[in-house]
């Protein structure tokens, strides 16, 4: 026959099945170059002693029941301090616990550049790269891209290094004629959770010039620039000029005669693409 035997546990070993150590606060977010304090205590009576390990500031074994770690300034970006405690007819003899630290920096300005300067070619590849100097940790880190107020890309990264970095955000996409002189912005957000301060900067905005064949056009007559829907009327016949700026400058002459007596409205129109195409239309309207 076995017999087994059910020990009860008094409230003093239950207490003693964990580390009976509290920290104020457990979680500390701390800027770099900022102050930080974290207070030890206990509420076991059979113990010997607490203490503090760590790198700086230190504290050996004293018999109290609360204990102060402090610095006056952050300047080492990995630090674990440990608040230990002698234990007294305990076969766990010494514990401690190991407040969890983050320390962080932000940068004030980031910024976005690319290869050609922002002139691109449509149809054509291109990348954005956003620049966010010295920040730590990156692992905290999400980059989100705006195309005007629209958002259209996000980054988030995986270094686990504590210590800071000069950290890249690349948008590639390829543009249309439709994104020429649109602004582009990139955001850096560090999220510290509930413990730290909300942080995030904008890049100024990136204005992005797309050439396709010729992305602009101009009518002139004798060399006054004159707008598309403006009434012509029979003093006005002679020799038009079309100027496409692009890639490159094209110019291409029009007669025109006006006849009727009435007055006319002109339109033109120039279409992007691998081969350049004006078209000049004219419709007679009485006004």
């Amino acid at each position: 026959m076995t017999f087994y035997y059910i020990t009860a546990l008094t409230l003093h070993e239950c207490v003693l099945c964990s580390c009976p150590i509290k920290l104020n606060p457990p979680m500390v977010v701390v800027k770099y170059g900022d102050p930080i304090s974290i207070n030890c205590s206990t509420s076991e009576t059979h113990f010997e002693g607490m203490g503090w390990e760590a790198i700086k500031a230190g504290k050996s074994v004293q018999e109290t029941s609360h204990l102060n770690w402090a610095l006056t300034n952050v300047t080492d970006w990995d630090i674990n301090p440990s608040c230990f405690i002698n234990l007294k007819n305990s076969t766990l003899g010494q514990c401690d616990r190991i407040p969890k630290i983050v320390v962080y920096t932000f940068p004030r300005n980031i910024d976005i550049n690319s290869v050609t300067n922002g002139v691109m070619k449509e149809g054509e590849t291109h990348n954005l790269t956003c620049h966010i100097q010295h920040v730590a940790p990156v692992q905290n880190l999400t980059i989100r891209w705006y195309r005007g107020d629209t958002p259209v890309h996000i980054d988030t990264f995986n270094n686990q290094d504590r210590k800071p970095q000069n950290q890249t955000s690349v948008y590639t996409f390829t543009p249309t004629k439709d994104d020429n002189r649109i602004k582009f912005r990139c955001e850096a957000h560090m999220d510290l959770g509930p413990e730290g301060p909300e942080l995030n900067v904008s890049s100024p905005e990136y204005h992005i010039t797309v050439h396709c064949e010729y992305a602009m056009n101009i009518l002139l007559y004798q060399g006054k620039l004159l707008l598309p829907d403006v009434p012509l009327s029979r003093a006005d016949r002679g020799q038009y000029t079309i100027e496409a700026e692009g890639a490159g400058i094209l110019k291409q002459k029009f007669q025109i005669n006006v006849l009727c007596e009435c007055r006319c409205r002109f339109f033109f129109f120039l279409q992007c693409r691998k081969k350049l195409n004006l078209t000049l239309l004219l419709i007679v309207t009485k006004l």
